[in-house]
């Protein structure tokens, strides 16, 4: 995905996060680093830092939605 398009649900707080393996994350707010990386927090507290092009989708977790994506 674009640098430019995931810029515009950088501040967002509860997103969900689909990547090119699969891998599904949910509740999750990241941030863009210097070197144009994606970096967030995952539930076990571990930090990920991922590529921009290996994720598939972003979508924004509205109040009500949660169960949806568990």
């Amino acid at each position: 995905m674009k640098t430019e398009v995931l810029r515009k649900y950088e501040k967002i707080k509860h997103l969900k996060l689909v990547l090119e393996n699969g891998f599904v994350y949910t509740d999750i707010s990241f941030k863009i680093n210097e070197d144009n990386l994606v970096e967030f927090v995952d539930r076990s507290g571990d930090t990920i830092t991922i590529e921009p092009y290996f994720i598939m989708l972003v979508s924004e977790i509205k109040s009500g939605e949660e169960n949806e994506f568990k």
